[in-house]
């Protein structure tokens, strides 16, 4: 009660003051900046996402080398800009190229030997 009644700004209220927001700001960085979310492992997905996700990237694949995608174009396309997230965008792009070729299968590149699947 006695507290009330002193000034605000005296050196007891202010150290006070001080340790309250410091605690507090401890806290806070403690328990929100602890672990930032790049940081976090996330859990292995189920076995049957994980075939469905396999089974995708290799009809991806295949379906670009008939468009006659490079190896590097197309490590470029799935890893480096991140087109394994949206594959049916990755899908609008084979589906161009093979327009501009005349249709599915019709774009006249070498034939390389048939890759097995990865799974």
């Amino acid at each position: 009660m006695r507290r009330i009644f002193e000034p605000a700004f005296n050196e007891k209220n202010c150290r006070i003051a001080f340790w309250i927001i410091s605690i507090v700001l401890l806290f806070v960085a403690y328990f929100n900046l602890m672990y930032p979310d790049e940081v976090m492992i996330s859990k292995d997905p189920d076995r049957g996402l994980a075939i469905a996700d396999g089974k995708l990237r290799d009809a991806a694949f295949q379906r670009m080398r008939e468009a006659c995608f490079t190896d590097r174009q197309i490590k470029d396309y799935w890893y480096e800009q991140g087109f394994w997230e949206y594959p049916d965008r990755l899908l609008v792009i084979v589906k161009t190229r093979e327009a501009l070729c005349g249709g599915r299968g019709l774009c006249g590149c070498k034939d390389k030997e048939k890759i097995e699947e990865s799974i």
